[in-house]
């Protein structure tokens, strides 16, 4: 899908082995502020378009990081969702 693609998960979470051994890689607060950004203009969209991200959506597990400044949601079962259950009112 995305070469070098990580979730959040891999890449702040999860523990990486480094020099002292098992460490995790925090967010910087400006990293944070960009995924929230990001993460915000992404939900916006989904509900303006009448649908909803399902209880862990926005799971770690599932926002890709495309780039260093770059945040995408896995949306293979949303656009299922989306196209399938969003009927207009």
């Amino acid at each position: 899908m995305y070469t070098g693609a990580v979730t959040l998960e891999q890449a702040h979470m999860q523990p990486q082995s480094g020099p002292g051994g098992l460490q995790r890689a925090p967010a910087a607060e400006q990293q944070l502020w960009t995924y929230l950004t990001q993460l915000a203009a992404a939900l916006r969209a989904v509900h303006a378009a009448g649908c909803a991200v399902g209880g862990s959506g926005l799971a770690p597990s599932k926002v890709l990081l495309t780039s260093r400044v770059t945040a995408r949601i896995k949306i293979g079962a949303a656009q299922w969702l989306c196209s399938h259950t969003c009927a207009p009112a």
